[in-house]
Protein backbone atom coordinates (compact mmCIF):
# COMPACT_ATOMS: atom_id res chain seq x y z
CA UNK A 1 0.00 0.00 0.00
CA UNK A 2 1.24 3.46 -0.88
CA UNK A 3 -0.23 6.62 0.55
CA UNK A 4 0.50 9.59 -1.71
CA UNK A 5 0.41 12.77 0.31
CA UNK A 6 -1.71 15.63 -0.92
CA UNK A 7 1.40 17.78 -0.56
CA UNK A 8 2.78 16.03 -3.67
CA UNK A 9 -0.26 16.90 -5.79
CA UNK A 10 -0.35 17.37 -8.70
CA UNK A 11 2.99 17.07 -10.54
CA UNK A 12 4.99 14.97 -8.07
CA UNK A 13 2.02 12.71 -7.35
CA UNK A 14 1.51 12.04 -11.07
CA UNK A 15 5.21 11.29 -11.56
CA UNK A 16 5.23 8.95 -8.56
CA UNK A 17 2.23 7.05 -9.87
CA UNK A 18 3.80 6.83 -13.33
CA UNK A 19 6.89 5.24 -11.74
CA UNK A 20 4.65 2.61 -10.11
CA UNK A 21 3.10 1.36 -13.37
CA UNK A 22 3.09 -2.43 -13.39
CA UNK A 23 3.62 -2.68 -9.62
CA UNK A 24 1.40 -4.62 -7.25
CA UNK A 25 0.11 -1.89 -4.94
CA UNK A 26 -2.97 -0.05 -3.72
CA UNK A 27 -3.01 3.74 -3.54
CA UNK A 28 -4.61 6.04 -0.98
CA UNK A 29 -4.26 9.78 -1.42
CA UNK A 30 -4.12 12.63 1.03
CA UNK A 31 -6.49 15.58 0.92
CA UNK A 32 -3.86 18.23 0.27
CA UNK A 33 -4.87 21.86 0.08
CA UNK A 34 -8.54 20.90 -0.10
CA UNK A 35 -8.35 19.37 3.39
CA UNK A 36 -6.25 22.29 4.63
CA UNK A 37 -9.01 24.69 3.56
CA UNK A 38 -11.58 22.65 5.46
CA UNK A 39 -9.33 22.76 8.54
CA UNK A 40 -8.99 26.57 8.15
CA UNK A 41 -12.74 27.05 7.80
CA UNK A 42 -13.32 24.79 10.82
CA UNK A 43 -10.91 26.86 12.90
CA UNK A 44 -12.79 30.02 11.93
CA UNK A 45 -16.36 28.66 12.15
CA UNK A 46 -16.22 25.52 14.35
CA UNK A 47 -18.14 22.95 12.34
CA UNK A 48 -19.05 19.58 13.88
CA UNK A 49 -16.40 16.85 14.06
CA UNK A 50 -18.58 14.58 11.95
CA UNK A 51 -18.88 17.02 9.06
CA UNK A 52 -15.22 18.11 9.08
CA UNK A 53 -14.12 14.46 9.11
CA UNK A 54 -16.48 13.60 6.27
CA UNK A 55 -15.45 16.57 4.14
CA UNK A 56 -11.73 16.01 4.77
CA UNK A 57 -12.16 12.42 3.57
CA UNK A 58 -14.06 13.79 0.57
CA UNK A 59 -10.98 15.95 -0.12
CA UNK A 60 -8.94 12.73 -0.29
CA UNK A 61 -11.41 11.46 -2.89
CA UNK A 62 -11.06 14.64 -4.95
CA UNK A 63 -7.28 14.17 -5.18
CA UNK A 64 -7.78 10.47 -6.01
CA UNK A 65 -10.20 11.28 -8.83
CA UNK A 66 -7.97 13.97 -10.30
CA UNK A 67 -4.93 11.67 -10.25
CA UNK A 68 -6.88 8.82 -11.79
CA UNK A 69 -7.95 11.12 -14.62
CA UNK A 70 -4.31 11.62 -15.68
CA UNK A 71 -3.35 7.92 -15.88
CA UNK A 72 -4.58 5.00 -17.99
CA UNK A 73 -3.39 2.19 -15.71
CA UNK A 74 -5.17 3.20 -12.50
CA UNK A 75 -8.77 2.59 -11.51
CA UNK A 76 -10.88 4.12 -8.77
CA UNK A 77 -12.21 1.52 -6.35
CA UNK A 78 -14.73 1.63 -3.53
CA UNK A 79 -13.78 -1.49 -1.57
CA UNK A 80 -10.81 -3.69 -0.78
CA UNK A 81 -12.42 -6.55 -2.69
CA UNK A 82 -12.65 -4.36 -5.78
CA UNK A 83 -9.04 -3.23 -5.24
CA UNK A 84 -7.91 -6.85 -5.23
CA UNK A 85 -9.61 -7.48 -8.59
CA UNK A 86 -7.96 -4.41 -10.10
CA UNK A 87 -4.53 -5.53 -8.86
CA UNK A 88 -5.18 -8.98 -10.35
CA UNK A 89 -5.95 -7.32 -13.71
CA UNK A 90 -2.51 -5.65 -13.71
CA UNK A 91 -3.72 -2.15 -12.93
CA UNK A 92 -3.28 0.01 -9.84
CA UNK A 93 -6.36 0.68 -7.70
CA UNK A 94 -6.86 4.05 -6.03
CA UNK A 95 -9.15 3.61 -3.03
CA UNK A 96 -11.92 6.17 -2.57
CA UNK A 97 -11.90 6.32 1.19
CA UNK A 98 -15.26 8.04 1.68
CA UNK A 99 -17.15 4.97 0.49
CA UNK A 100 -14.80 2.57 2.23
CA UNK A 101 -15.20 4.37 5.58
CA UNK A 102 -18.99 4.83 5.48
CA UNK A 103 -20.46 3.38 8.64
CA UNK A 104 -17.02 2.69 10.11
CA UNK A 105 -17.15 3.09 13.88
CA UNK A 106 -13.44 2.36 14.48
CA UNK A 107 -12.13 5.67 13.18
CA UNK A 108 -12.94 8.66 15.39
CA UNK A 109 -14.10 11.86 13.71
CA UNK A 110 -11.37 14.28 14.71
CA UNK A 111 -8.53 16.28 13.22
CA UNK A 112 -6.23 13.81 15.01
CA UNK A 113 -7.20 11.28 12.35
CA UNK A 114 -5.32 12.04 9.15
CA UNK A 115 -5.03 10.41 5.75
CA UNK A 116 -1.84 8.83 7.12
CA UNK A 117 -3.88 7.30 9.98
CA UNK A 118 -6.51 6.04 7.55
CA UNK A 119 -3.78 4.54 5.35
CA UNK A 120 -2.26 2.77 8.36
CA UNK A 121 -5.71 1.44 9.29
CA UNK A 122 -6.31 0.05 5.78
CA UNK A 123 -2.78 -1.34 5.59
CA UNK A 124 -3.37 -3.15 8.88
CA UNK A 125 -6.59 -4.69 7.54
CA UNK A 126 -4.69 -5.90 4.48
CA UNK A 127 -1.69 -7.04 6.54
CA UNK A 128 0.44 -5.15 4.02
CA UNK A 129 3.44 -2.90 4.19
CA UNK A 130 2.77 0.82 4.01
CA UNK A 131 4.85 3.49 2.33
CA UNK A 132 3.83 7.09 3.03
CA UNK A 133 5.15 9.42 0.33
CA UNK A 134 5.07 13.10 1.24
CA UNK A 135 7.20 16.21 1.12
CA UNK A 136 7.08 16.75 4.89
CA UNK A 137 10.47 17.51 6.45
CA UNK A 138 9.97 15.07 9.32
CA UNK A 139 7.60 13.83 11.97
CA UNK A 140 6.18 16.27 14.49
CA UNK A 141 4.32 15.79 17.76
CA UNK A 142 1.48 17.99 16.36
CA UNK A 143 1.00 20.49 13.55
CA UNK A 144 4.52 21.81 12.80
CA UNK A 145 3.55 25.48 13.22
CA UNK A 146 1.53 25.00 16.42
CA UNK A 147 2.81 26.01 19.84
CA UNK A 148 4.72 23.21 21.56
CA UNK A 149 5.26 21.19 18.37
CA UNK A 150 8.35 18.99 18.60
CA UNK A 151 10.32 17.62 15.66
CA UNK A 152 11.33 13.98 16.02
Amino acid sequence: MIKIGGSLFPEKAIKLLESLKGRNCIIITGGGEFANLIRKYDFETEFSNDITHETAVNAMDIIAKLLNDKLNFTKLVYSLEEAEKVVDSGNIPILLCSDFLKGNSFIPHSWNITSDSISAYVSNILKSKLLIATNVDGIYSREPNSVGSKFF
